[in-house]
């Protein structure tokens, strides 16, 4: 590919490696297609670079020629680094069973790399943070009986705010992940979850025809407000606020961010429970 010619000396090297990775480790797989094998060319395509294609590539490579261990820790690292990639940890798992004749000793990977997924959310939510008093919203809500919401229901707790709409693809693909994290947190009376329909190109009959509330168990309700968005500081679904229990804004975030979602909803709840934030 194309570098500029401005960039310093760090940047070139690093897009040079990583080019080069994804150049070795292709040409290995390719002379494994023609009937060959080159472990050297793996090697070195690794040594010049640790980024996602290469460790995909590296990690076929291995599988094919049966060093399923050396594939196992290939594919780790890139769910080290990217948790979504839901295609290298399905990988993973079969290196590991392949390399183990067995899945024994798997679920200690994955209590590791959950706590090292958490520990960087919490990281980065602690640069994200924020401390804005929430607009009130809670007298615009009504449940799925059409019946107004006692704002004494919400007070001094956690809120998680996650405002969607039937006819938002997203907002679909977000709900699971959603459910995921309310399950971690539905007994515990200092948080409430508010899955609320905002009302957007959507009306009441449509909240409460929605398939999804069959199939998950959050509560759900229905934004009167029109101007919700506007107050709230939102134009695009889905759209995620938490708020401490002195009625604050802590953490937002719009827009659907893959399952990274669960994790950060979490770790967000967990900060606000802390001692000190």
């Amino acid at each position: 590919g194309y570098i500029p010619s401005f960039v310093d000396a760090e940047t070139r090297a690093a897009t040079t490696n990583k080019a080069k990775g994804n150049l070795l480790s292709l040409m290995a797989l390719i002379k494994l297609q023609q009937g060959g094998r080159s472990d050297s060319l793996v090697k070195g395509a690794l040594a010049s670079s640790s980024d996602g294609e290469t460790l995909l590539n590296a990690g076929d490579y291995y599988t094919k020629t049966g060093a399923h261990q050396n594939a196992f820790e290939s594919y780790q690292k890139i769910v080290w680094h990217t948790p979504e990639n839901t295609a290298a940890a399905g990988k993973m798992k079969a290196a590991y069973q392949a390399w183990q004749k067995g899945l024994d000793g798997f679920e200690k990977h994955l209590a590791e790399l959950d706590e090292h997924w958490r520990t960087e959310m919490t990281k980065r939510l602690k640069k994200e943070i924020i401390n804005v008093k929430s607009p009130e919203f809670v007298s615009s809500l009504v449940d799925l009986n059409g019946q107004p919401v006692a704002k004494e229901a919400f007070s001094n707790k956690i809120l998680v705010l996650d405002f969607w709409a039937t006819w938002c693809v997203p907002c679909m693909q977000e709900m699971p992940y959603l459910q995921k994290v309310y399950d971690q947190f539905k007994a515990d009376s200092n948080v409430q979850f508010l899955v609320i329909n905002s009302g957007a190109k959507n009306t009441l009959a449509d909240a409460q025809g929605w398939w999804g509330n069959k199939r998950y168990s959050f509560p759900v309700y229905y934004n009167t407000d029109l101007m919700i968005g506007e107050k709230l500081g939102f134009n695009v679904i889905p759209a995620v606020y938490i708020i401490d229990q002195s009625g604050n804004i802590r953490f937002k975030t719009i827009g659907f961010e893959g399952p990274a979602i669960e994790r950060m909803i979490g770790a967000a709840i967990n900060l606000l429970k802390a001692p000190t934030l």
